[in-house]
């Protein structure tokens, strides 16, 4: 996914202390017109990206917003158009330095105009399309929640970290379950809310041993009625 737009060269960079003690490194045009401003931190005299960073059009609108956590990209980057009313161009969820999840791109009257998700690799696997006036003219791709497992193998009365992605389409309802059977023929299930995530973790406790099974169940629905399902297996071993 290219999204870079390039801005002319600058001229120098300061780092400025606010009143309240937030620290700023701040990039300028050679017409003297802000670039770029970055919360900071120093460690050690290493200048550490931390929290908001703004990017700006010569012109002084924002180009881009993003966020960062111990100098890595997080939480979610935004672009804007360069119109009068600085509208919204592309939204996507960032996660460990990396573009992962949801990604939703306007025209710029405000309109969806592409929802796509992108799995760990940043390549995406789901997408849908519409036009002008918010009608859906294109889909491709799957739901299957993406899911990581810390471990595949694990011991009597463990917490297992399951970290989830999952599609969150506009105007689209979600359903989701995981179950976990035993090689006993036992299971445990659990309905997850997922509110507007697309990311979570969940953590489930082992109390059986030999060969389990996580499933990974995610509907899409309309009118309480199920119009998609989307299924995703992980096999792992309690000793």
């Amino acid at each position: 996914m290219t999204v870079i737009k390039r801005i002319s060269l600058i001229n120098f960079i300061l780092i400025l202390t606010s009143c309240s003690g937030s620290k700023f490194k701040i990039e300028y045009f050679n017409s003297g017109a802000i670039k770029s401003k970055s919360e900071i931190k120093v460690i050690d005299g290493d200048t550490i990206l931390e929290g908001e960073s703004v990017t700006y059009y010569p012109n002084g609108k924002i180009y881009l917003r993003e966020y960062y956590k111990n100098n890595i990209l997080d939480s979610v980057s935004v672009w804007f158009y360069n119109n009068n009313e600085n509208s919204i161009d592309l939204l996507q969820c960032v996660r460990d330095g990396k573009y992962f999840g949801s990604g939703f791109e306007y025209f710029e009257n405000g309109i969806i105009k592409q929802y796509r998700y992108l799995n760990w690799e940043e390549e995406i696997v789901y997408y849908r399309k519409y036009n002008e006036l918010g009608v859906l003219i294109d889909e491709e791709g799957h739901g299957i929640p993406l899911s990581y497992v810390d471990s595949f193998k694990y011991y009597m009365n463990d917490t297992i970290p399951i970290t989830l992605g999952v599609v969150n389409p506009p105007g689209v309802d979600r359903e989701f379950n995981l179950l976990i059977n035993y090689e006993d023929g036992t299971f445990d299930k659990f309905a997850i809310p997922l509110e507007n995530k697309t990311y979570l973790t969940f953590l489930g406790s082992l109390d059986k041993k030999g060969k389990a099974t996580c499933i990974f169940n995610l509907n899409f629905k309309s009118e309480n009625e199920v119009v998609s399902s989307y299924k995703k297996v992980v096999e792992f071993v309690i000793e």
